[in-house]
């Protein structure tokens, strides 16, 4: 059984991984609802921002915040709130952008917890939406 658990949880870290970079990257070349205009593109602010900030997110908001929510309170008010609370320490304005950070958010859930509440699926997905933005925005591939 346990290694029938590994290859289910592998082909969901990819796909979580798929779905991330082909979203990230219609999110940036649709015009990214975040101002990129004046943004760095240096390595540094790519290693920032698409490896350990979506790392780092991942172990606080489904980590520690979903896990703890959903086995107090139930699935659906852990990935609400935690879900909502990823979407407001974003901080963007519109109302758009905070839509498609709260979705991250919720599929973020998902992913921890139909691979039963291990953090690389979300974790992939996420890397990987930030990696597809970083990509469409920068000219990286262009």
């Amino acid at each position: 059984h346990h290694n029938e658990f590994s290859i289910q949880a592998y082909k969901l870290i990819i796909g979580f991984g798929a779905l991330g970079y082909f979203g990230g990257s219609l999110y940036g070349n649709v015009g990214s609802l975040v101002n990129f205009q004046n943004y760095n593109f240096e390595l540094e602010n790519f290693l920032r921002v698409v490896i350990f900030a979506p790392i780092r997110e991942e172990i606080i908001y489904r980590g520690y915040i979903f896990r703890d929510l959903s086995e107090r309170e139930g699935l659906r008010l852990g990935l609400l709130v935690s879900s909502a609370l990823f979407a407001i320490a974003h901080g963007y304005s519109s109302i758009a952008s905070n839509i498609v950070v709260l979705l991250i958010g919720a599929i973020s859930c998902l992913a921890f917890h139909t691979t039963k509440n291990s953090l690389l699926s979300p974790m992939a997905f996420h890397i990987l939406w930030n990696a597809g933005v970083w990509t469409s925005v920068s000219g990286a591939l262009s």
